[in-house]
């Protein structure tokens, strides 16, 4: 398990070479507590903590509770970890059946370089005092 004392440790593990990836985490970063951490799938602690995923790189994954979230299900159980009007949208989200959800995210993972580019490194903008919230 990945607890750091009392506090639960959340982390968001996402494709660091996607564009829409780290907007993904800009985004949650402004919203979300200290606690919530990030890391990309190929990161040094994501490797040695093997998240659940043979194809790493088309999934985002999410930690949470000692259960690891993909695709779909990830995403709303990361919007349920946000303020409102957030948390409203993953129960809004979560009445879409798991398939279709999936389908749907699987078309936007496939084509999201495409889509919104690739870059070779992992270059997220962060505020020095969030710099914490990013695993090795």
């Amino acid at each position: 398990m990945l607890k750091t004392g009392k506090e639960l440790q959340t982390i968001l593990f996402i494709d660091g070479h996607c564009i829409m990836c780290s907007a993904l985490v800009d985004f949650v970063l402004k919203r979300t507590p200290e606690h919530f951490k990030f890391t990309h799938l190929d990161s040094s602690f994501a490797m040695a903590h093997h998240p659940p995923e043979k194809n790493k790189t088309s999934s985002v994954i999410f930690y949470l509770n000692g259960q690891y979230f993909k695709k779909s299900t990830a995403v709303i159980k990361v919007l349920k970890q946000m303020p409102l009007p957030y948390r409203m949208l993953a129960y809004m989200i979560q009445i879409i059946p798991l398939m279709l959800r999936d389908v749907l995210y699987d078309l936007v993972a496939r084509f999201r370089y495409y889509l919104f580019g690739k870059k070779q490194l992992c270059v997220i903008r962060i505020e020095e005092q969030k710099k914490s919230r990013f695993l090795p």
